[in-house]
């Protein structure tokens, strides 16, 4: 197989990695499992709406102390999404994909391309990524 064949062959493999990562991710987010809305990401969610309403911090002492990144983002989705848990869990779950895309590249530039593929792929699918990634917690 030549070189050619194989870089088509394993971008068409990451591809494919990363739509059954963004199915597993995404799929029913708003309404299966996890069922319902968790506490903590109540939690979150009032510290989103905080930010919406002004308090531009750069750590939140609520609910045990977080950071503010991650809540800075998801404010945004709420503020374009309104108060729903789609707008809580998108941005974890896009963190999620972007994970998968990273640990492809990363592993890739480190150890192969074959490599790339199984690390990704094993991120892809592995039970807790995947539950993570269907919470709205950073």
């Amino acid at each position: 197989m030549s070189h050619k064949q194989l870089l088509i062959r394993h971008r068409f493999l990451l591809l494919l990695i990363l739509l059954i990562a963004a199915g597993l991710r995404l799929y029913g987010l708003n309404n299966l499992s996890p069922p319902g809305i968790e506490h903590d990401e109540v939690a979150n969610w009032l510290i989103d709406r905080s930010i919406l309403a002004g308090n531009h911090a750069i750590y939140f002492t609520r609910a045990y102390g977080h950071e503010a990144g991650f809540h800075y983002l998801q404010a945004g989705f709420v503020a374009l999404l309104g108060d729903n848990v789609l707008a809580l869990r998108l941005p974890a779950a896009f963190a999620g994909l972007l994970l998968v895309a990273v640990t492809y590249t990363l592993t890739r530039r480190l150890f192969g391309r074959q490599d790339g593929v199984i690390a990704a792929a094993l991120l892809a699918v592995l039970f807790w990524p995947v539950f993570y990634s269907r919470l709205g917690l950073r």
